[in-house]
C-alpha cells in the first residue's frame, strides 16, 4: 500500500514538472495563442502615447497599436503599466509578454532586449524652461542643475556632454513640480513629450527653444530570450504592413502627435518598388533592411570587465551615492538627539504655555508621515507659484536640508515622547538629572527609534541626490544587472545599519552613569 502511494506520488510529480518544464521552455508566441491574451506593457504618464482616460481606461497612440498587434494575432490584449525604470525589468522577468513604451532603440539596450525593426516613430531631446530665463543654448546648463527622468537613455550622454548637475525623479508628476518650484533650471526630456505638455496653459510661461539632440528611434520590444524568436519575427512582419499601409501616420494624425511628415514619408518610402515589381524596402538574405529604410542604432557598448559591468562615470556615480548617503545619515542622526533633546529639555520647564506648546509640535511630528511632509516643504505648495514666488522660495528650501529637518523632527518627537513617558514614571522633580537618567533608562527604545531612522533615511533622502538607491535603481533601468546591483545595495544597508548600530551603542557607553547604577553594577 505504502508502495503504491509513493509511486502515485512520484508519478504526479514527474507530471508537474514535466507540465512546469513544458511551460519555463514554451515557445513565447505559442504561450500568447494558448492563453487568448498579450500582455504589453505600455506608459500610462506620456500623453497623448500613452495615459489614462477620464474613465480610467489606457488610451493613446501606443495602446492602439497594442491593439492592433492583438488583432494581428487573433488573441485579447492585457495592458500592463511601465515605467521607463521598471519596463525591461517587468519583460526579464516574464510579467509582460512586449513593450509598446516609447522605449528608444540603442546598442546598449539590444544587448539587454530584442528591438523589433523597423521603428514605429522617432524623436530626440530637447528642454524646458522658463521664457524668462537666459539659457539659450545646451552649453548655459553647465554647472546648473537639470531635472532628469530615471531610466532615460540620453541621461548619462547629456551629463557628460554639457557638465550639467543632475536631479534624477522617476515619475514626470515630481519632474514637473521640480521644475515648477525651481529645483531645476530646465527638464531635459523627450522633444515630443514637451511639445504635448506644452499646449497646455498651465505651461504658457515656459519654452523648448534648445535644439533638438540625441535623436533616436522607437521600437517594440520583446525579451532577447530564444523562446520569443518567433513572436519577435511576427511582430517585424506587423511593422513592415504598418509601413506600407502608412498605418503609423494614420494613428499619429488621430493623436495629433508632433513629426507626423516623418511617418507620411516612411509611408512613402515603404511603398515603392524596385523594376522587377519588389518592395525596394525588405530584409535581405542576411536579415537587414537597406540603410534608407531603417538605420540601427550608431553608439557602441562600453567594453567593462568581467566582474564589474559599468564603466568609470557609472562607477563614480555610485560611489559617490554611497558616500552621500552615509554622510546623511550621519547628519540626520545627530540632528535627532539636538531635537530630541532640546524638545525634552523644554517640556522640563514649568512655564506650562511653553510645554504645552512643545506637547502640540510633537504630536503634529508624530502624526504626519514624514513623505508628506517632505513633499509640502521640499515643493513648496506650488500651487502658489504664480502668485506667491517668494513665499514659495522661502518654503521650500534645498533638498537635503528638507530631508534632513523633516526625518530628524519626526524621530526626535518619537524619542522625546519616550523620554517624557520615562520621566512621568520616575515621578521626579523635572531636572537635567532627570533627563540623563530618562535616556539612560530609555536606551533600547533610543537605540530602535535611531536605527530605523537609519533605515528610512536612503528613502527619504531621495530628493537629495545621488543616493544609494536612486542611483542603483537607475542603473538597473538604464543597464539591467539587477541581481548584481540589488545584491551591492542590500549589502551596503545591511554594513550600513551595522556600523550605525555599533556607533550608537557606543555613543551611550560614553553616557555617565548615576552613582546608584554604578554601585548596583
Amino acid at each position: 500500500m505504502i508502495r503504491t502511494l509513493i509511486n502515485i506520488f512520484l508519478f504526479a510529480t514527474l507530471v508537474a514538472i514535466s507540465g512546469l518544464s513544458s511551460q519555463l521552455y514554451a515557445d513565447t508566441l505559442s504561450q500568447i495563442q494558448d492563453r487568448n491574451v498579450i500582455r504589453i506593457g505600455v506608459k500610462v504618464d506620456y500623453p497623448p502615447w500613452g495615459m489614462l482616460s477620464p474613465e480610467g481606461k489606457v488610451v493613446g497612440f501606443e495602446p492602439d497599436l497594442a491593439k492592433l498587434v492583438a488583432q494581428e494575432l487573433g488573441v485579447e490584449v492585457k495592458f500592463r503599466p511601465v515605467t521607463s525604470g521598471n519596463r525591461f525589468q517587468l519583460l526579464e522577468e516574464g510579467e509582460v509578454d512586449m513593450l509598446i513604451a516609447t522605449v528608444g532603440d540603442t546598442q546598449q539596450r539590444r544587448e539587454r532586449v530584442s528591438m523589433i525593426t523597423p521603428h514605429y516613430y522617432r524623436s530626440g531631446v530637447t528642454a524646458l524652461t522658463a521664457k524668462s530665463s537666459n539659457i539659450k543654448d545646451w552649453s548655459d546648463l553647465s554647472g546648473q542643475k537639470v531635472c532628469l527622468y530615471g531610466g532615460s537613455y540620453f541621461n548619462k550622454t547629456l551629463i557628460q556632454d554639457y557638465a550639467i548637475e543632475p536631479l534624477i525623479l522617476f515619475n514626470t508628476r515630481d519632474a514637473q513640480l521640480a521644475l515648477l518650484t525651481k529645483k531645476c533650471v530646465a527638464w531635459a526630456y523627450d522633444n515630443s513629450a514637451i511639445y504635448h505638455l506644452l499646449k497646455s496653459d498651465s505651461w504658457k510661461e515656459y519654452q523648448a527653444e534648445l535644439p533638438i539632440i540625441y535623436p533616436i528611434l522607437w521600437s517594440l520590444v520583446v525579451s532577447k530570450d530564444p523562446n520569443s524568436l518567433s513572436l519577435k519575427q511576427t511582430l517585424e512582419n506587423i511593422a513592415i504592413k504598418w509601413q506600407r499601409d502608412a498605418t503609423l501616420y494614420k494613428y499619429a494624425t488621430k493623436w495629433l502627435l508632433p513629426d507626423r511628415v516623418y511617418l507620411a514619408d516612411r509611408a512613402k518610402l515603404w511603398s515603392q518598388k524596385t523594376k522587377n515589381g519588389q518592395f525596394l524596402c525588405r530584409f535581405d538574405s542576411a536579415y537587414s533592411l537597406p540603410d534608407a529604410c531603417d538605420q540601427h542604432p550608431k553608439d557602441k557598448p562600453v567594453e567593462n570587465s568581467r566582474w564589474w559591468p559599468f564603466d568609470q562615470h557609472d562607477t563614480d556615480w555610485l560611489i559617490l551615492a554611497f558616500t552621500q548617503t552615509l554622510l546623511f545619515t550621519l547628519a540626520v542622526v545627530v540632528l535627532t538627539l539636538v531635537f530630541a533633546y532640546i524638545f525634552t529639555l523644554f517640556s522640563l520647564l514649568s512655564n506650562p504655555y511653553i510645554r504645552k506648546t512643545i506637547n502640540s509640535i510633537i504630536n503634529v511630528q508624530r502624526s504626519v508621515p514624514p513623505i508628506v511632509l517632505l513633499y509640502l516643504l521640499y515643493f513648496g505648495l506650488f500651487s502658489y507659484h504664480y502668485s506667491h514666488p517668494l513665499m514659495l522660495d522661502l518654503l521650500s528650501g534645498s533638498a537635503v536640508t528638507t530631508a534632513l529637518i523633516v526625518l530628524s523632527l519626526y524621530t526626535a518627537a518619537g524619542i522625546s515622547s519616550l523620554l517624557e513617558d520615562s520621566i512621568a514614571s520616575q515621578n521626579k522633580r523635572r531636572q537635567l538629572s532627570t533627563l540623563k537618567t530618562a535616556f539612560l533608562e530609555g536606551k533600547h527604545g533610543i537605540i530602535a527609534n535611531l536605527i530605523n531612522l537609519v533605515k528610512a533615511s536612503a528613502m527619504a533622502s531621495a530628493l537629495s541626490v545621488p543616493n544609494a538607491i536612486l542611483v542603483t535603481t537607475s542603473l538597473v533601468a538604464s543597464q539591467g544587472h539587477t541581481l548584481f546591483l540589488m545584491t551591492l545595495l542590500m549589502l551596503f544597508y545591511f554594513f550600513e545599519v551595522m556600523l550605525f548600530s555599533k556607533a550608537i551603542e557606543y555613543l551611550f557607553r560614553l553616557i555617565p552613569q548615576p552613582k546608584h547604577a554604578q554601585k548596583t553594577s
